[in-house]
């Protein structure tokens, strides 16, 4: 018993539909695992170094890969009085738009 021409063709367009989510579910998962193999050089550097800036540097590197940020700044604690203060933000231009 074979299906009408329309059930065949709704069924071929849900499995096309079904095999496009699925390629691009696949991208995402390899775009993943290439970022997180990547990551691997950020590990090897920073034993290395204790430069803030340079860690500042490559932790911005990465999490603008994971995340789609507009601006990203990272603030340290002042001891002597225990205040916020910008350690590194992207640009000069960027860093009037952070507050504490």
């Amino acid at each position: 018993m074979d299906k009408p021409d329309t059930e065949k063709k709704a069924d071929i367009k849900k499995l096309k539909s079904r095999i496009k989510f699925l390629e691009k579910e696949n991208q995402w998962f390899f775009s993943a695992m290439d970022m997180i193999a990547s990551m691997g050089d950020m590990h090897r550097d920073i034993p290395r170094s204790t430069d803030p800036d340079f860690l500042f540097t490559m932790a911005r590197r990465y999490l603008n890969q994971l995340l789609n940020l507009k601006s990203l700044a990272f603030f340290l604690i002042r001891e002597k009085d225990n205040s916020f203060y910008l350690a590194n933000g992207e640009s000069d231009e960027e860093n009037g738009r952070f507050q504490v």
